[in-house]
């Protein structure tokens, strides 16, 4: 009866035993509490590394506002911000939206002042454009190879503050309309136009203005104007005389390149510096006045001219460009007794009178 008693006691046990091990579930496996919110967070130790900001524009300072020099955003749609990091934007620099194809419309906010070259160039879809009252500037191709830019038919579409980006009509003899105080390449390589007559109150002639105007005889350059851009004549295969006038303070590089029946050029500026190839090419040219105040003449302004006959040059020059001739030119320079030029001419073995 005892041993009974025992067994009973015994068996008893385990099954209290197997009861308390099954409570809770998971096959016999204890179950973890979840932790409390509110616990405090135990430091591992582990550093903690710092994701670099993704900028979608960067830019750089000029003239006291932000020129946008990086767009990293590709949508359909796009607001040029007004701000940056605190600072105005004020510009948009050349190739920052280049070929992006997913562009169909972009906002310029008021405030920019300059677009510059091929900034929304070859952007296959961009049909739709904002611009601001406040633009003054627009650079070459700036929105070439563009449904917006092919759809702009009116004879002259001038944006922002007077700026001339195209030139739709189809007069040979073109005069320009007051208002224009900008002019971009909006006769680039217009083949059926043989005279311009420039508006007076324009400032701006912008770099390819005139480029590859094959007929292109006459041109008229008012005295307001006070930059001429890069290559503005270029290839005008028949200007056979030009002026620039007095008031012109900067003109750029191969100004007149493959200028090939052009014969005369007066540049009247108050440029200080007849740049790199400025007449290179000019097959035809035969004489050339430079302006007193002139400093320097960069390489290869008159490379292959082989027609060139006289050119003077001012006693104000005090560098010229070994280069600016060819080797054995047939020209013969004017200069002033005593002067660099005459060093210059000597030096290199050019023919010269005083």
């Amino acid at each position: 009866m005892r041993y009974t008693k025992i067994a009973a006691l015994f068996i008893a046990a385990v099954l209290i035993l197997l009861s308390v091990s099954s409570c809770g579930g998971n096959n016999g496996t204890p179950e973890t509490s979840a932790p409390d919110a509110t616990a405090p967070v135990t430091d591992t130790g582990a550093p903690e590394t710092e994701q670099p900001e993704i900028k979608l524009f960067e830019y750089k300072t000029a003239a006291g506002g932000a020129v946008i020099t990086t767009c990293r955003l590709l949508a359909e749609e796009i607001e040029v911000p007004s701000e940056i990091d605190g600072i105005s934007v004020i510009g948009i620099g050349e190739k920052v939206f280049l070929g992006i194809d997913e562009l169909e419309t972009v906002v310029v906010p008021e405030g920019v002042l300059m677009i510059g070259d091929s900034a929304f160039e070859n952007c296959r879809n961009l049909k739709n454009v904002t611009l601001p009252s406040t633009l003054s500037s627009v650079g070459a191709r700036a929105f070439r190879e563009t449904p917006w830019y092919e759809s702009l038919d009116d004879e002259f579409t001038v944006v922002g503050d007077g700026v001339l980006i195209k030139y739709s009509g189809e007069s040979p003899e073109v005069v320009l309309p007051d208002g224009i105080g900008y002019l971009t390449d909006a006769f680039e390589n217009r083949d059926d136009i043989t005279s311009v007559a420039v508006s007076d109150g324009v400032r701006t002639i912008g770099s390819y203005a005139f480029s590859g105007m094959d007929a292109l005889e006459k041109i008229e350059i008012p005295q307001s104007v006070r930059v001429i851009g890069s290559s503005a004549f270029s290839a005008c295969r028949a200007l056979r005389e030009i002026t620039i006038p007095e008031g012109v303070e900067s003109i750029g590089e191969f100004l007149f390149s493959r200028c090939v029946a052009l014969e005369k050029a007066a540049l009247e500026t108050k440029s200080t510096y007849l740049p790199k190839g400025t007449f290179i090419h000019c097959g035809a040219l035969k004489e050339v006045v430079l302006p007193e105040g002139l400093t320097e003449i960069g390489v290869s302004a008159f490379e292959d001219c082989p027609s060139l006959e006289t050119v003077n040059l001012p006693e104000s020059l005090t560098k010229i460009a070994d280069s600016a001739f060819d080797e054995g030119t047939p020209v013969t320079c004017r200069v002033s007794p005593g002067s660099y030029a005459e060093s210059f001419c000597t030096r290199l073995g050019i023919n010269f009178t005083n």
